[in-house]
């Protein structure tokens, strides 16, 4: 038997679907076939560490290598360094990046150590993003150079793909489209009620709810707009944001100065998201930009009806009326509209979720996420040889 391929997974941005991703290649690759190390930054969310449990216990070998998300010439430098001394050596047959900072760190040193292929997921560009048109500029420019310095950029929806294409970013043959994956799972989950009874819901209430990071990005606000048109309409509705993030003070003083205190739980940040999805009658993802989130997609395997902004992945994987609802971002008539006639019609309700679930069994599966990978980390080092 040849010896595993031996993959370095470097990550700075360990929250939401980038730490979902990276814990998930870490885990579920054949560890017949690779040997994977991790090294990422531990500084940005302290419950990290239980994923980092995880791996280790899975057989990850974990390193910490500091990275701040901000510009910072002094630490990053010292990342830098850090991250060269890893792959210095013959260490590794891949390197594989993910997300900006470590992105960027991760395949200069790489390319500095002489790494044969470098894989880079960038999980949304930072060009994508809302910037000031001479932000995102100089962020197109950086990835340019960045794009260079690798053997193949993994585009997680279409989306981003023709953005990099439009670009310029890079040769078209080192774009890869490998969407997001979920494990479909059979395990039992709490009954809707329970989790209803820990919350202090009463159980008739109509139960609207937003996953993700509290930030402006995933929109929040966007839904409180919306929410006095969607309890007009109905008034026995509520909304439940499970979440934290930076945005969270100023959606304290939103939900306060519309008077939805009564009406709206904050559940904060929790490692038991898969629990809540069948309290929803409707999940909301009114997010201003995307990669592919892994909430719509765990959403949607629940059979939870989803409305959502039609930006990156989301407008990929749904097709509006069939398998969900499409509105545009920022846009709090149009979200409110749609929810409203999810919450008018239990037939349509339960169309969508069982369309919905479907489209993830069929498309978005772990297995075939995994797999794709796999063939592309293949043919890297076959060209490399």
């Amino acid at each position: 038997m040849s010896a595993p391929i031996r993959i370095a997974h470097v990550i700075e941005a360990t929250t939401g679907g980038t730490r979902r991703h990276v814990v998930d290649l870490a885990t579920h690759l054949d560890r017949n076939r690779f040997d994977i190390s991790l090294l990422c930054a531990t500084r940005r969310d302290p419950g990290f560490q239980n994923d980092i449990k995880r791996m280790r216990e899975a057989g990850v070998t974990v390193n910490d290598v500091e990275m701040r998300r901000s510009i910072s010439p002094l630490h990053d430098m010292a990342a830098y360094r850090a991250l060269r001394d890893e792959f210095t050596g013959g260490a590794f047959d891949i390197v594989h990046t993910h997300s900006s900072k470590a992105g960027a760190l991760g395949r200069l040193a790489a390319n500095r150590a002489g790494i044969g292929s470098i894989v880079h997921t960038p999980h949304v560009f930072p060009f994508q993003m809302e910037q000031p048109a001479l932000v995102r500029a100089l962020y197109t420019a950086i990835e340019r150079r960045l794009a260079a310095r690798c053997h193949a950029i993994i585009c997680v929806s279409h989306a981003e793909r023709r953005v990099a294409r439009s670009l310029k970013l890079c040769a078209d043959k080192k774009l890869r489209h490998i969407p997001n994956g979920i494990e479909l799972t059979t395990k039992s989950v709490d009954s809707s009620a329970t989790l209803r009874g820990e919350l202090g819901i009463p159980v008739d209430r109509k139960l609207i709810g937003l996953v993700g990071r509290v930030s402006h990005q995933k929109g929040a606000d966007t839904l409180l707009a919306a929410a006095p048109a969607i309890r007009a309409a109905h008034p026995d509705a509520e909304f439940v944001i499970v979440g934290d993030g930076p945005d969270m003070p100023a959606l304290r003083q939103q939900i306060e100065t519309a008077n939805l205190g009564a009406v709206c739980y904050l559940a904060g940040a929790r490692e038991d998201t898969q629990r809540f999805y069948l309290l929803f009658d409707v999940l909301a993802l009114p997010s201003r930009w995307e990669g592919l989130p892994y909430t719509l997609l765990e959403a949607m395997a629940a059979g939870v009806p989803v409305v959502a902004s039609s930006v990156g992945g989301n407008s990929e994987v749904l097709d509006s009326g069939v398998n969900g609802l499409l509105v545009p971002p920022q846009d709090p008539t149009r979200l409110s509209e749609a929810i409203v006639q999810i919450l008018n019609d239990s037939n349509l309700a339960l169309s969508l979720g069982s369309a919905a679930r479907e489209t993830v069994r069929s498309d978005y599966s772990l297995d075939a996420m995994m797999r794709r990978t796999t063939e592309l980390y293949e043919e890297l080092l076959a060209r490399a040889s």
